[in-house]
C-alpha cells in the first residue's frame, strides 16, 4: 500500500490529517447498479500476487450486469498496474489510476466512491478469494434487507502460500451474530478479502477514518457492527496475506501499530458508550499489548532491533496510560515486558561488542592488503604468462570451432539432399497412386464400353427382328392389295355385265323375267363381293396402324441405337484421355528415377567427402587435445611456481 503518510510520528501525522469522516455520495440515476463491486487498491507490490488477486475474482466471474470488477491504482512507480490489468482481464476488469499519490486509506474511500454495486468488496491486491465465496453469500445478502455486512472465515498465509493461522469459529451455522460488537471491539476478527458491505451502510456512517491508517479496517468494522446485523458464514472463502512487503509489517516497524489501536479502542468506548463495554475495551488493550509483546520477542529473535524496541517503547507508553489498571499491569505482563527489554539490552550490548570485533577485524584486513599489493605485482608476470597461454589455446580452439563448423554445414547440405531425396521419393509414390488411379479408372471405363457393345448388339438384334417383322407385315400387306385388286376387277366385270343387262332389258322386253332373276343372283352377288371388300378394307386400316406403330418402334430403336453410338464415342474420348494420362504420368515416372538416381550419386560424393572431413576433423581435435594437455601442464607448473613465490 502506499507510504504517503509518515509513519514514524503519530503525533506529527495528525497534524496534516482531515478530522471529518470522508462523505460517501450515493450512485447517480440511471446508472447500471449490478449486485457486487469488487474494487482493488494497489499500490506497487509484487506482479503474481496482483495476478493471484485478480484471476480469483474472474474465477466467479457472473458477467458485467451482476459483477461490477476495477482497479483503484495510487500511482504505482514500480511494477505497470495497468498492463497486468489488461493482460489478465482482457478488457473485463476496469482500471482507474489517482492523478497523484493520495494515501492507502483515501484510495480505499475512492474505491468506494467509485463502486457502483449493491455490494461493495475491498479487496487488496496481495489477498484473493476462495472458490464459492460470492455463491454462498448470494442468498443472504439478497433475502436479509436488515444487515449491513457480511462476512465468512479467513486463512491467513505467508509470502509462499503456506497457512500460518485461521479465523476464530463464531458460529457452527451461517446466520446473524449475536452481540458482534462487543466480539469485535475485544479484537479485529474480519480481514478486507472476506467481507462484503452494503454500499447504503458507507453513504450513511461515511468513509474509512483518515486517523488509523493501520487499523482503520477495525474501526470501520466496529462502526458497522454498533449500527447494523453483521451476517456469519462458517465457511473458509478469503485468503489474508501477510508477508514483509505489506503496509502492516511497515508500519510496526516504527510502533505506530499499537499507538492507532489505543487511539481507536478509546474513540469506539467514546463514541458507543452504550454499546462497548469496559471490559471489551480492557479485552482489547490486552489482546493488542500481548501482541506487540510477542512481536517484540519473535521480531528481536529475527535480529530485527528497530522493530523490537519501538514495540516495547509502544507497550511502556500503553502502560502509563492504563492509570492503575491492575488487570494490565500485574506482574505477568510486567515480566515479560522486562524480559524482552533485558533481552532487547543484551542484544544491543552484543552488537556493540560484535562491532568492536569488526573493527579490529577491519583493521587485519587493511595489513593483509598491504602485503597483498606487493605480491599482486609478482602474480602480474605469471598472469601474463597465463594469458599468453590462454591466447595460443584460444587460437586452437578457434580452428577446432571452424573445423567443427565445416561439418554442421557438411551435415546441413547431407540433411538438405536427404530432405530432397525424401520429397522426391514422396513424389514418385504419388506418381505411383496417381497411375494406379489412372489404371482402375481405365478397367472401369472398359467395364463401361463391354457394357456399351454388348447393349448395342442387343439392341441389334432388335432392330434386326423389327426389320423382319416389318418385311412379313409389308408382304401381307402387299397381299392384301393384290387380293383387293382381285376383287376391283371382280366388281368391274360385274359392273359391265349389269351395264349389258340393263340393255338386254331394254332390247327386249320380252326377257324380264329371266333378266330380272338373273338380276337378282347379280345382286346378290354383288352384296357378297361388296360385304367381302369391306372386310378387306377393314383389315388393310388393321394393317396399316400395325405398320405405322412398327415404324414408330423403329424410330424409338434407331434414337436408342444413335444414344448408344454416343456414348460409346464418349467412352472411347475418355479412354484416349486416359490414356494419354497415362503417357503423361510414365514421362513424369522416368524423370522422377532420373533426379532420384541423381540425387543418391550425390548423396553417396557427400557421404564420402563428409567421412573425410570427419577423419581430418578426428585427427585435429587429437592434435588440439594434445596441445591443450600441454598448455594445461605448463600452466600447472607456472601456477605452483606463483604459489611457491606467494608462499
Amino acid at each position: 500500500m502506499s507510504d504517503a503518510y509518515p509513519t514514524e510520528s503519530p503525533k506529527k501525522r495528525q497534524e496534516y490529517l482531515p478530522k471529518k469522516l470522508p462523505k460517501i455520495v450515493p450512485v447517480a440515476e440511471g446508472v447500471n447498479r449490478p449486485l457486487w463491486s469488487v474494487m482493488i487498491p494497489t499500490y506497487n507490490g509484487a506482479k503474481n500476487y496482483l495476478i493471484e488477486a485478480l484471476q480469483s475474482v474472474l474465477d466467479q466471474d457472473a458477467g458485467p450486469e451482476e459483477m461490477q470488477i476495477q482497479v483503484v491504482d495510487d500511482g504505482s512507480t514500480e511494477i505497470e498496474v495497468k498492463a497486468i490489468v489488461a493482460e489478465v482481464g482482457k478488457g473485463r476488469i476496469e482500471f482507474f489510476q489517482q492523478p497523484q499519490n493520495v494515501g492507502m486509506v483515501a484510495n480505499w474511500n475512492t474505491c468506494i466512491e467509485r463502486a457502483t454495486g449493491q455490494w461493495v468488496q475491498i479487496l487488496h491486491q496481495d489477498d484473493k478469494v476462495l472458490p464459492g465465496f460470492y455463491n454462498s453469500l448470494r442468498a443472504p445478502c439478497q433475502q436479509n434487507l436488515e444487515i449491513g455486512a457480511a462476512y465468512s472465515r479467513h486463512v491467513c498465509v505467508n509470502e509462499w502460500g503456506k497457512p500460518l493461522w485461521m479465523s476464530p469459529l463464531e458460529r457452527e451455522t451461517a446466520g446473524i451474530v449475536r452481540n458482534f460488537v462487543e466480539l469485535e471491539a475485544a479484537e479485529n476478527r474480519i480481514q478486507f478479502a472476506s467481507i462484503l458491505v452494503r454500499r447504503k451502510v458507507y453513504e450513511e456512517i461515511g468513509g474509512f477514518d483518515w486517523q488509523y491508517p493501520y487499523c482503520s479496517d477495525w474501526d470501520m468494522w466496529k462502526r458497522i457492527a454498533a449500527r447494523y446485523p453483521i451476517w456469519y458464514e462458517p465457511q473458509c472463502l478469503a485468503w489474508y496475506r501477510w508477508h514483509l512487503g505489506s503496509m502492516s509489517s511497515k508500519i510496526m516497524k516504527f510502533g505506530a501499530n499499537l499507538a492507532d489501536q489505543q487511539r481507536s479502542i478509546q474513540k469506539s468506548r467514546e463514541e458507543f458508550p452504550d454499546k462497548v463495554s469496559a471490559k471489551s475495551s480492557s479485552m482489547a488493550l490486552e489482546t493488542y499489548a500481548n501482541h506487540a509483546l510477542y512481536t517484540a520477542r519473535e521480531k528481536l529473535m529475527e535480529g530485527d532491533i528497530t522493530t523490537a524496541r519501538a514495540q516495547t517503547q509502544e507497550i511502556l507508553k500503553m502502560l502509563e496510560t492504563l492509570e492503575g489498571n491492575n488487570e494490565m499491569a500485574d506482574s505477568y505482563y510486567m515480566r515479560h515486558l522486562y524480559q524482552t527489554m533485558a533481552e532487547l539490552e543484551k542484544s544491543q550490548g552484543q552488537l556493540n561488542q560484535t562491532q568492536q570485533e569488526l573493527e579490529k577485524v577491519q583493521g587485519e584486513l587493511q595489513e593483509t592488503q598491504a602485503q597483498l599489493c606487493q605480491n599482486q605485482a609478482e602474480v602480474k608476470q605469471y598472469q601474463e604468462q597465463y594469458h599468453t597461454a590462454q591466447e595460443e589455446l584460444q587460437k586452437c580452439q578457434l580452428q577446432l570451432d571452424q573445423q567443427t563448423q565445416n561439418l554442421e554445414q557438411t551435415q546441413e547440405e547431407l540433411r538438405q539432399k536427404n530432405a530432397e531425396v525424401e520429397e522426391c521419393w514422396s513424389l514418385l509414390h504419388e506418381t505411383k497412386e496417381v497411375l494406379e488411379q489412372s489404371q482402375s479408372q481405365l478397367h472401369e471405363t472398359e467395364k463401361v464400353l463391354q457394357q456399351s457393345q454388348s447393349q448395342l448388339h442387343e439392341n441389334r438384334e432388335k432392330a434386326e427382328q423389327f426389320q423382319s417383322q416389318l418385311h412379313q407385315t409389308q408382304a401381307e400387306l402387299e397381299k392384301s392389295q393384290s387380293q383387293l385388286r382381285q376383287k376391283n376387277a371382280e366388281l368391274e366385270e360385274c359392273r359391265s355385265l349389269l351395264h349389258q343387262t340393263e340393255e338386254v332389258l331394254e332390247q327386249s322386253q320380252s326377257q324380264l323375267h329371266e333378266t330380272e332373276k338373273v338380276l337378282e343372283e347379280s345382286v346378290e352377288q354383288l352384296k357378297q363381293s361388296q360385304n367381302k371388300a369391306q372386310k378387306y378394307q377393314s383389315q388393310l386400316h388393321q394393317t396399316q396402324e400395325e405398320l405405322e406403330q412398327s415404324q414408330v418402334q423403329l424410330h424409338q430403336k434407331n434414337a436408342e441405337l444413335e444414344e448408344s453410338r454416343n456414348q460409346l464415342q464418349q467412352s472411347q474420348k475418355e479412354v484416349q484421355q486416359f490414356n494419354s494420362h497415362l503417357y503423361q504420368g510414365q514421362e513424369e515416372l522416368v524423370q522422377l528415377a532420373l533426379k532420384l538416381k541423381q540425387v543418391q550419386e550425390e548423396r553417396d560424393w557427400l557421404e564420402a567427402q563428409s567421412q573425410a572431413w570427419m577423419e581430418t576433423a578426428l585427427k585435429t581435435q587429437a592434435q588440439l587435445q594434445e596441445n591443450k594437455s600441454c598448455l594445461e601442464s605448463q600452466v600447472q607448473a607456472w601456477m605452483q611456481v606463483a604459489q611457491q613465490a606467494h608462499s
